[in-house]
This record gives structure tokens, C-alpha cells and sequence, in this order.
């Protein structure tokens, strides 16, 4: 047997596979359930929110109460999904998304490939610059500060940007202003990559010593 139990043959006169186990089935020395190996379980397709469905109580999803939320649209303005901020004890922070699973809210990350953040202002003004930052709430404070864009981020982080459909980019003039760490930068050049699209495509170098669009 070879590794996981499955059986191993060799033919000595150079014969394919193929034609061996032709031979095996035509003895009945070879099952065709053997040839049949454990699929991956696929992940469980999430729903379409209903337009008459209420907002998540969050506490109950996520064991937990929010300090922010954050709602994600699709490009016609209807809900996807939230992103909710936890505030731990010890300072730190934990960011959560709530989906819908065709009944109720629960705490599962976003279908893919996923929404961009600010989606129907991106499609409602297409010669608008855009500028992508890290995080939801960044792109909240860059929405107040920068009005000659409009201000995007993607769910789940750096982690995230391959999960992302940057699409709504395509043609567009896009600035990408990273988070001033390792991770941010390493973020933003995924995002690059993905940008090959754009019409025009600049980033933000950040020379000072404080972190920026971070907390």
C-alpha cells in the first residue's frame, strides 16, 4: 500500500496506467469506488441579505459589544454584511464580520470574492479618484479629511486582499495610502498587484516616525 492506504501497482513491460487497470476491472481485481478519493468539504454558500431584514443585534452574534460597525453594500446599495470592532480589556482590538446565512445574522466572514467598502459612491461617481486605505474606520477619517476622493478599504485586512474583487477599480485613478508599519506596506503592494487595471495607479509614501491611519 502506498501513502494513506491507497494501493500501488507497477507495470514491469512498460504498460500506462491506463491499461493496467483496465485489466484489473476487466478480473474484477479493481473497484471503481477505489478510484474515488474524499472530496474537500466546500464552504457553505451565504445568502443574499432580504430588504426587509433588520439590523444584527451584535451583542447576541458575537458574544460581545461593538465599539464601531461598519456596513458593506453591494454596487446597487444593498446590505452585505457588517464589520464590527471589539474592544478588549487589555487594550487591544479584535474586528469581526457579521454575514447573513439565509435565516439569521451569525459571525462568518463575507462570500467571495468580497465587497470593497464605500461601494455605491465608487459606481454613483466613476470619474471620482480613489483612494485606498487600511481599515474601516481609516476610511472613515480619510472620507472626513480627503473630499477630492472617495475614500475605500476591503474586509478582513491584510490578510484579505486576495479575497477582495477589486473590479470597481478598473479605469480608475487610484492613490493607496498604507498603514506606516511592514504589514501595511506589504499590504498595499498585494493591492498593486491587483490594480493592474486602473487608469492611473500612485501611492503615499509616509516619511514620518508615527504610525498613520492606524488604531
Amino acid at each position: 500500500n502506498g501513502r494513506n492506504g491507497a494501493p500501488v501497482f507497477t507495470c514491469r513491460a512498460g504498460c500506462s496506467q491506463g491499461s493496467v487497470l483496465d485489466v484489473l476491472r476487466s478480473r474484477g481485481l479493481w473497484a471503481e469506488e477505489r478510484e474515488t478519493r474524499p472530496t474537500q468539504r466546500p464552504k457553505p454558500t451565504l445568502c443574499s441579505v432580504p430588504p426587509d431584514a433588520s439590523e444584527p443585534d451584535f451583542s447576541t452574534v458575537l458574544k460581545a459589544t461593538p465599539s464601531m460597525t461598519w456596513t458593506y453594500h453591494n454596487i446597487t446599495g444593498s446590505v452585505v454584511g457588517y464589520v464590527a470592532r471589539i474592544d478588549k480589556p487589555n487594550g487591544r482590538k479584535t474586528v469581526l464580520p457579521v454575514s447573513w446565512d439565509g435565516v439569521r445574522w451569525i459571525n462568518r466572514a463575507f462570500s467571495e470574492p468580497r465587497p470593497l467598502y464605500n461601494l455605491p459612491a465608487i459606481s454613483a461617481e466613476p470619474k471620482k479618484p480613489i483612494l485606498v486605505v487600511e481599515g474601516e474606520k481609516a476610511a472613515d477619517a480619510g472620507r472626513e479629511l480627503v473630499t477630492t476622493h472617495i475614500v475605500t478599504t476591503w474586509p478582513g485586512g491584510s490578510g484579505a486582499v486576495e479575497k477582495v474583487d477589486w473590479s470597481p477599480l478598473d479605469g480608475r485613478d487610484v492613490v493607496l495610502w498604507p498603514d506606516n508599519d511592514d504589514p501595511g506596506r506589504k499590504a498595499m503592494r498585494a493591492v498593486a498587484d491587483r490594480l493592474i487595471n486602473a487608469r492611473t495607479l500612485r501611492g503615499v509614501k509616509l516619511t514620518c516616525a508615527k504610525r498613520a491611519w492606524t488604531g
